[in-house]
């Protein structure tokens, strides 16, 4: 696969938020391909998407209200599970790692 474009990275973000709350299979499938393309993602699009998924599941918590993250509980969980892994692994990127701000540096 060609190294996507930042057009590709502004689709995902896109699909992303399409996906939060939404009661299908789509949810699960878009965490597991944020884990996929997580080191390959452009710092500022991981932070991004970070915020995207930690704020709904903040919103969620506030209002005691789960069916913000989807009305299934394992979709709940996905994106639960999925915000505690993006921020474990947004402590390793961004160091050497091909990200905008990286390439800045090198240029």
């Amino acid at each position: 696969m060609n190294q996507p474009d930042n057009w590709d990275w502004c689709i995902a973000l896109f699909a992303l938020r399409y996906c939060i709350g939404s009661s299908s299979y789509a949810p699960g499938v878009m965490c597991d391909w944020v884990k996929r393309h997580w080191r390959r993602m452009p710092e500022d699009d991981r932070e991004i998407m970070m915020r995207e998924v930690s704020g709904q599941i903040a919103r969620a918590d506030a209002r005691g209200n789960d069916t913000l993250l989807g009305a299934w509980s394992d979709i709940q969980m996905k994106w639960r599970e999925l915000d505690k892994w993006m921020k474990e692994h947004s402590k390793l990127g961004g160091k050497g790692d091909g990200t905008v701000r990286e390439r800045a540096r090198r240029a």
